[in-house]
């Protein structure tokens, strides 16, 4: 389903605090704006049911103390301040071909750059100290996968790619340990050829051949 691209209009000038206007349907209760929307319910303000941003399947209006905006919010078009308080639209999860990128900062802290670590923090719910998983964005908006990418995993890494491309591996040297070293890592891309030395398999994952100099996949006995 596509993302709503139309600007949602104001045209209704009566309004209580149960509800919103939606220039779709008209005034609605202001927890239940339509998908791809969020409910603008700032003080001062019509309350109205606003587009989300590009990318996101959901999203929802926050507020914090503008004293400590500058710490918890990374940079936004989104991002308003209005006396003590600073709002910021955030997405919560994204459509096909976008990510909310993850904190790599966070990472490094939080999970010394492992995956593992942080692949066991999302199953459970618990951090390796115990604390309740809470994970960190670069954005608060989605941002679009890598070039020819269908989907990707937060870590700018495709999981999926547009027909007509596949999955190739990659070195990644942008992670690091919390001591400062690089930690060996990988990324996957989308490319519409396998490199030489590999072969596309059924999975659409380019695997290196076989080192006889084999072109293809193993024959099947």
């Amino acid at each position: 389903m596509d993302q709503l691209s139309t600007e949602v209009d104001v045209y209704a000038y009566e309004w209580s605090n149960d509800y919103a206007v939606d220039g779709l349907t008209g005034c609605t209760a202001w927890d239940l704006c339509p998908h791809y929307t969020y409910a603008d319910n700032r003080p001062g303000q019509i309350p109205q049911c606003q587009v989300c941003p590009e990318g996101c399947d959901e999203c929802e209006l926050r507020r914090f103390e503008t004293a400590m905006s500058t710490d918890l919010l990374p940079a936004s078009d989104f991002t308003t301040t209005e006396g003590i308080y600073t709002y910021t639209v955030r997405c919560s999860s994204c459509i096909r071909g976008y990510e909310l990128p993850y904190d790599l900062a966070w990472f490094q802290t939080y999970y010394n750059s492992d995956m593992q670590y942080l692949t066991i923090a999302m199953t459970t719910g618990l951090n390796p100290d115990n604390s309740p998983f809470e994970p960190r964005y670069s954005s608060e908006t989605c941002v679009k996968c890598t070039p020819n990418c269908d989907a990707c995993d937060g870590f700018g890494s495709c999981t999926d790619c547009e027909t007509g491309y596949h999955l190739n591996e990659m070195p990644r040297t942008d992670l690091v340990d919390q001591n400062g070293a690089v930690v060996t890592a990988s990324t996957m891309v989308c490319v519409a050829n396998c490199p030489d030395g590999f072969w596309e398999d059924t999975s659409d994952l380019a695997q290196q051949a076989a080192s006889s100099g084999q072109s293809g996949p193993y024959p099947i006995d």
